[in-house]
């Protein structure tokens, strides 16, 4: 004699809402573990990247520039020297960015600009005005970002 145990729906039903807030729960923990923010000390885009690096160009502090220029940069070593140079005749230095546009591509972010750079300079006395514009591609390497290209003529060597 076989016996039947009844069919109990509600208890299905039950296990069943179990189980989906479990797949619920372990897929929140799994998006939360792959996105993560960065660190508060980084900035958290470019553009407030290259801003602090130029912000701390403006106090004569070269070390946040030299630090975003990766050791595999062509012309680093040029690059920083002419940095260097042209930091040194100045002083009072105050750089305006201008008309800022960005495109982000992945990991990369692609910035153009106008600036604009006062400061007077060391050796004549004399009040500098200069204006430009720059392109540059900032990569975001774990929570720092680096940047890929910067050409020769831009507001940090003038």
């Amino acid at each position: 004699m076989v016996i039947l145990k009844p069919f109990r729906p509600l208890a299905v039903i039950n296990h069943a809402r179990s189980a989906i807030k479990l797949i619920v729960l372990a897929g929140c923990a799994l998006l939360v573990a792959c996105v993560q923010a960065p660190p508060a000390s980084s900035p958290a885009n470019a553009q407030q990247a290259l801003e602090q690096a130029v912000r701390e160009y403006e106090k004569g502090n070269l070390k946040t520039l030299e630090a975003m220029l990766p050791a595999s940069f062509v012309g680093r070593d040029s690059l920083l020297d002419a940095v260097r140079r042209a930091a040194g005749d100045q002083r009072n230095t105050r750089v305006e960015l201008s008309d800022l546009q960005s495109q982000s591509t992945g990991t990369s972010q692609a910035l153009s600009m106008r600036w604009e750079k006062r400061f007077t300079r060391t050796s004549s006395g004399a009040a500098v005005v200069e204006r430009g514009t720059m392109s540059t591609v900032l990569r975001r390497t774990g929570d720092a970002w680096l940047i890929e290209n910067l050409p020769a003529d831009n507001l940090f060597t003038r």
